[in-house]
């Protein structure tokens, strides 16, 4: 298979620049944790719509014979079965990580389970004995430590890396194709616009799913400090990463600068201000949108595509009125 990141140990810039016109049957998005995730999971569900593509919400291997598919929610990558049900010649694999200490802290400040004691679990969370036990009653507590690594089915819950760097970066490497970083957004955004073969606007989104408790300065040094020690595998991961995409910043920066243009033009014209939000059947709060009221139909359905998070656009999918649905103001989360 043509690996786009890859000549030897580092994927080239070549690779990204001179594939513009690669397009994909199958999309498999492996949506990680606190990393802008439902941002790039907005995209795709617009993208999904507009190209027909059945939205996998559950795999199984039931959906195997499924044509023009996408799969772009939370999962413990399983090889196998992935690769059962997206056939690796007709799928475009890729995910999303980020700073693991900003991660950590995210994490930690979201959960309903750790939010209201973070000093507690910042002082224990280097005991993965402890986690672990923890995580074996609440899979929440895996996503303290290496929770990437976790999610890419590369270590089990709270567990720590044991293996090389390059073996970690192969093992990556063999399971998808591209890789976005959160510290690159635009510019992740800009390389996955032309590997798809996409527009600037199928690529526009905001911050969707932010909790509503900000880091403290001391919660960051402290995060840093000890983030070698919680999470070393996703350390391996993002430092690698974060090398090539700062090498790539330079040539990306006229199409990154454009993409934030627009971004704030849509952003100016749909968001009239923020409020606090609720997934339904659920306490868990984020910071979601009030869009403005002055727009004409097609601005207001296309805001309202851009402010919706997860819930909402499974709603959708399973609605009988597609058509007007984006053009309500007010739903429930």
């Amino acid at each position: 298979m043509f690996q786009l990141m890859y000549t030897g140990e580092y994927f080239s810039t070549e690779s990204y620049l001179n594939n513009s016109q690669i397009i994909y049957k199958n999309i498999y998005f492996l949506k990680t944790h606190k990393t802008a995730g439902t941002a790039i999971q907005n995209i795709l569900f617009r993208l999904a719509y507009k190209n027909e593509m059945k939205v996998i919400k559950y795999l199984s291997i039931g959906d195997k014979q499924e044509n023009k598919k996408i799969f772009l929610t939370h999962i413990i990558h399983n090889k196998s079965l992935v690769e059962t049900v997206f056939q690796r010649n007709k799928s475009f694999y890729f995910t999303i990580i980020r700073n693991p200490a900003d991660q950590l802290i995210s994490t930690l400040n979201y959960l309903q389970v750790t939010k209201n004691n973070t000093s507690f679990y910042f002082r224990n969370v280097r005991n993965q004995s402890f986690i672990k036990s923890l995580g074996f009653k609440n899979k929440k507590f895996c996503l303290l430590r290496n929770p990437t690594c976790f999610d890419l089915g590369f270590v089990n819950c709270s567990e720590s890396y044991t293996g090389s760097k390059d073996k970690l970066i192969r093992n990556f490497r063999e399971n998808f194709d591209f890789i976005m970083l959160t510290e690159f957004y635009y510019e992740g955004l800009v390389l996955l616009k032309r590997m798809l073969n996409l527009k600037l606007n199928d690529v526009i989104s905001f911050n969707l799913n932010t909790g509503t408790k900000k880091a403290k300065q001391e919660e960051i040094k402290q995060a840093r400090k000890i983030i070698n020690d919680v999470s070393n595998g996703d350390q391996i991961l993002y430092e690698h990463f974060f090398k090539i995409y700062k090498s790539l910043s330079v040539t990306l920066s006229d199409e990154v600068k454009q993409l934030k243009n627009i971004t704030e033009y849509y952003r100016k014209i749909c968001i009239n201000t923020t409020e606090i939000k609720k997934y339904k059947h659920t306490t868990r709060e984020f910071i979601g949108y009030i869009v403005n009221l002055n727009l004409n139909e097609n601005q207001l359905k296309f805001c309202n595509e851009l402010t919706s998070v997860e819930p909402i656009w499974f709603d959708f999918l399973a609605s009988g009125n597609k058509k007007n649905f984006f053009n309500s103001i007010q739903w429930k989360y």
